[in-house]
């Protein structure tokens, strides 16, 4: 039956609530088909995330209408994987958040753009540890990426600092060369694409999952 004007729901009921066996699903194409308690997700199912989510399916248990314990996320381009979460939680922490205030976020390049292109304009404001574009698993480009700088130092101008302070020093020069990078590069135009360059941010385990180590 059509619930509202954005949720049409077929299933069992209790009290008005959904209850027992039934699929819910939303305007926006996401939606939840599984075990209900008195209107809450609760027991086996499986839930369709829309939006920025590109459809991903999550498989496994629901607990208080969040997910909970081990399951499988499929990610739309045949991906599967198997993650835990905790009241509505991934469980885990996300690599690419180690030292992030010195990364930047790269996004909308030309799906032919290269890590080599990316690689040498960002060199230009300073060595980096690493850098690359995020891609599926046939290797298509996903047109977002990663870098990060490399701390550098200055013997000439940190030679009255003690060990520590060099080192807070070094990194200190890799925040400001991304923060540069940032200045220089965002809507710049390469391969004929205006390309957008952010400060890199936290990034929740949900976003690890969807998108990888970007």
């Amino acid at each position: 039956m059509q619930w509202d004007n954005d949720v049409t729901y077929e299933g069992e009921w209790r009290s008005g609530l959904h209850h027992g066996e039934g699929s819910k699903i939303h305007r926006n194409g996401g939606g939840y088909s599984g075990s209900w308690n008195m209107g809450q997700r609760c027991g086996r199912g499986s839930a369709l995330y829309g939006g920025k989510w590109g459809y991903d399916r999550w498989e496994g248990n629901f607990v208080n209408d969040l997910e909970e314990g081990e399951g499988t996320l499929f990610l739309l381009d045949g991906t599967e994987k198997n993650l835990q979460y905790e009241a509505g939680d991934l469980v885990g922490d996300v690599p690419c958040n180690e030292e992030y205030e010195k990364s930047v976020f790269f996004r909308r390049l030309n799906e032919d753009t290269t890590d080599d292109t990316i690689i040498t304009l960002l060199s230009e404001f300073g060595p980096l540890d690493y850098c690359y574009i995020a891609r599926d698993a046939q290797g298509v480009s996903n047109k977002i990426g990663r870098a990060k700088f490399r701390p550098v130092s200055n013997p000439a101008n940190d030679k009255h600092l003690n060990k520590t302070e060099r080192i807070l020093s070094a990194r200190q020069r890799a925040i400001d060369n991304a923060r540069a990078a940032v200045e220089g590069l965002d809507k710049a135009n390469i391969d004929s694409s205006e390309i957008r360059v952010h400060l890199a941010r936290k990034a929740d385990m949900k976003e690890f999952v969807r998108y990888g180590d970007y």
